[in-house]
């Protein structure tokens, strides 16, 4: 019964072009190991020697992709517009990237104040959370929210910059955009 299977297993091999020597007897050379199986097996013509081994399969190396570029730095400034932004309405600002993961953020809470009408803020530095390359920052997003204690309109103009490892940047930004207590989130994609 093993003899059986030992001819079978050498013929499967020698069918498919794979070197018995690799699986099995890996210091031996290839037609030592596998005249070896043959001959206590009987051989793979029913003579007792082996058939000639077929060639290895060819084996083609994967290129290793390159380190890329990481986020290492994200900022956020803004321009109020003809509707301030109260004093006690926070600001939330995240970058999510294309798994829709948050990797920088900055919650902007009542220490810093209103932003009066035809007035810029910022830059302010963001919180990196994930160094991700910038080929998954590319086609993310940006979200902007605001907390309102009751009635707040805010009119507004922003910029959020990236920056990653090799010196390279990013940028979301938009104009005339309004939050208010009815509508408070925006988001745009990263371009």
């Amino acid at each position: 019964m093993f003899r059986r299977f030992l001819h079978s297993f050498a013929a499967t091999t020698v069918a498919l072009g794979i070197s018995i020597s690799t699986l099995l007897v890996p210091q031996l050379a290839p037609t030592a190991a596998y005249a070896a199986i043959c001959l206590t097996c009987g051989g793979g013509d029913g003579g007792g020697t082996a058939p000639a081994p077929k060639p290895a399969p060819t084996v083609t190396a994967l290129s290793v992709p390159t380190t890329e570029p990481a986020l290492v730095a994200a900022t956020v400034s803004f321009h109020t517009n003809n509707e301030d932004k109260d004093g006690d309405t926070g600001v939330l600002v995240q970058v999510r990237d294309q798994n829709n993961t948050v990797d920088s953020d900055l919650s902007l809470g009542l220490a810093y104040g209103g932003f009066p009408d035809n007035s810029d803020r910022g830059p302010y530095s963001m919180l990196i959370r994930n160094n991700v390359p910038k080929t998954l920052v590319h086609g993310g997003s940006v979200t902007i929210v605001i907390t309102p204690n009751g009635h707040d309109t805010w009119r507004f103009n922003y910029n959020v910059d990236l920056q990653f490892s090799d010196g390279s940047h990013l940028s979301s930004s938009n104009q005339g955009l309004q939050l208010d207590q009815n509508n408070r989130t925006y988001t745009l994609g990263i371009n």
